[in-house]
């Protein structure tokens, strides 16, 4: 992620991201401090429904080599305004947008990034965060997000979608260790809609359209340990969870357990290897052709990760 700072007042972000197919954008966007309780945002940038992927998921801070399944938004195009303010002994955070609306597929799936569609409406989404502890060791968060799903299709012109989302962040040193717990917890829904069929492409059908996911995650790490090399290792566990909905052809109930250890080598310089389990149910729908199925997978990843 490259930062360029302009005087006190102008923030451009840029993170590129690189694949076989070439050079991608995970987001580029400009801020500006208003005041110190207000900062505007405009460009490609990540919605702020729930905290892993606004705050969580870079490679230095993320305890866990891979993303956890089924998070349900990532980043588009808008405008954004956040900020934070004291209270009390407590503080609270804010962070809202208005992007491009989403784009209802012809399976059921929701997809974003919506520039090109006839007819496309707006993305409205929210966080709101609480740190009621002094040492403000622990944040509380929800969000919302609710918009069209248009993809220019008279057939979808009424299509609706609305999410929420809970998430937990704590981090405390109780000598020797320092305990790390982060959890997320999200629900989509979209409104009813009739499908065409592929079974026979005359026909429509329905399904209710409502998917949940989530994790829970623990690190330990020796921080204040007298040994020099055990003091920076730091052990991680993850579990998580996506239920899909039953009678759509993506329709399945998975499970994604992590083990990972992880040697920072400075602050912001850290060699991770995480082992994970994905178990996947596909359920069964004579309907629309779907055959029930059970897969199981094993996966070792390796990451390095440096902020410079």
């Amino acid at each position: 992620m490259f930062l360029w700072r302009q005087g006190n007042k102008v923030l451009l972000e840029f993170e590129p991201s690189f694949n076989n197919d070439g050079v991608g954008v995970n987001w580029a966007a400009i801020s500006y401090n208003v005041a110190p309780n207000v900062i505007l945002r405009g460009g490609y940038f990540v919605l702020p429904f729930g905290i892993y992927s606004k705050k969580l998921a870079a490679g230095w801070i993320n305890k866990v080599a891979t993303d956890p399944i089924g998070l349900p938004t990532a980043q588009d195009y808008g405008v954004g305004v956040s900020g934070g303010k004291q209270m009390g002994s407590m503080k609270w955070n804010y962070d809202l947008s208005i992007t491009n609306g989403f784009v209802l597929q012809n399976d059921g799936q929701l997809q974003n990034t919506n520039l090109g569609t006839v007819g496309r409406g707006r993305t409205y989404t929210g966080r709101l965060g609480l740190l009621p502890l002094s040492d403000n060791s622990l944040e509380l968060g929800v969000s919302g997000l609710t918009g069209d799903a248009s993809n220019g299709n008279p057939q979808y012109q009424n299509a609706r979608v609305d999410m929420y989302a809970f998430d937990l962040n704590y981090v405390k040193n109780i000598s020797p260790w320092q305990i790390n717990i982060k959890c997320q917890y999200n629900f989509v829904n979209v409104n009813h809609q009739d499908l065409k069929n592929p079974q026979d492409t005359t026909k429509t059908y329905s399904f209710t359209n409502s998917s949940s996911s989530g994790y829970q995650q623990l690190s330990l790490r020796p921080v204040n340990s007298g040994n020099s090399f055990l003091k920076n290792v730091e052990l991680a566990f993850r579990y998580g969870y996506y239920n899909s909905p039953e009678k759509s052809l993506w329709g399945n109930k998975t499970t994604q357990t992590d083990y990972g250890i992880n040697y920072w080598i400075t602050w912001r310089t850290v060699l991770r290897m995480t082992y994970e389990i994905l178990d996947t149910t596909t359920l069964t729908n004579p309907e629309i052709g779907v055959q029930g199925s059970h897969s199981k997978s094993y996966a070792f990843h390796m990451q390095f990760s440096i902020q410079l």
